[in-house]
């Protein structure tokens, strides 16, 4: 990390399962990672709320909603103002939001409708092959 050119280009994924089986463990590994600079993001937050708010209590970066939970949005609507509000609530403590498992149209479409700003999933890249 001392040599490279800087650490505010360094993001670091933490699993939702990790951090909510471990709170104060991640309390502590925010606190040095922000010593250094780096960005955190929380991979895999679902619906459940009680789970993902006290993820949203955390100062972190961005989040990174579970795939699944977009694919139950799109098949069951009243499932949306949960994700709003976990979407507002990120976005009132400065928290990057990103919609995982962008696969077709349809779930773009639900993303954006839903005012999420960044997004990933096949539909906008499939796999590279590995380097070698």
């Amino acid at each position: 990390l001392q040599h490279y050119p800087s650490s505010k280009q360094i993001s670091l994924e933490l699993m939702a399962t990790t951090v909510k089986q471990h709170p104060e463990a991640f309390s502590l590994f925010i606190k040095a990672c922000k010593e250094l600079g780096l960005k955190i993001i929380v991979d895999h937050v679902s619906g459940v709320w009680a789970d993902s708010e006290q993820i949203l209590d955390f100062p972190i970066d961005a989040i990174k909603i579970d795939g699944n939970l977009l694919v139950q949005l799109i098949k069951v609507e009243r499932h949306r103002p949960l994700l709003k509000a976990l979407r507002n609530k990120a976005i009132d403590n400065n928290i990057i939001v990103v919609a995982e498992r962008i696969e077709d149209e349809q779930t773009l479409s639900t993303v954006v409708g839903l005012n999420i700003r960044y997004g990933q999933g096949f539909y906008f890249s499939k796999p590279a092959p590995a380097l070698s």
